[in-house]
């Protein structure tokens, strides 16, 4: 499996975060890649309900291949 990036609000009542926690077990069980970023107090659509995680998502995001050791260097 290719390397697998989770955000999930602690405060999501669409899907309850142990289900993404069950999903990174059962996905680094085997051996693979598996980020799991908690958003404390945020909901489902924890982007639109603070601005600020949305930058700091991306920023997550843009720095994971690096993270994975797929590319080299700082990503900006």
């Amino acid at each position: 499996m290719p390397p697998m990036l989770v955000f999930h609000g602690d405060a999501d009542t669409t899907v309850p975060q142990r289900q993404s926690l069950a999903l990174r077990d059962k996905l680094l069980a085997p051996g693979n890649s598996v980020e799991f970023v908690n958003v404390p107090g945020r909901s489902h659509n924890f982007g639109g309900d603070l601005p600020a995680w949305r930058a700091q998502a991306k920023t997550i995001i843009q720095r994971l291949p690096v993270r994975q050791k797929l590319l080299q260097g700082e990503r900006k």
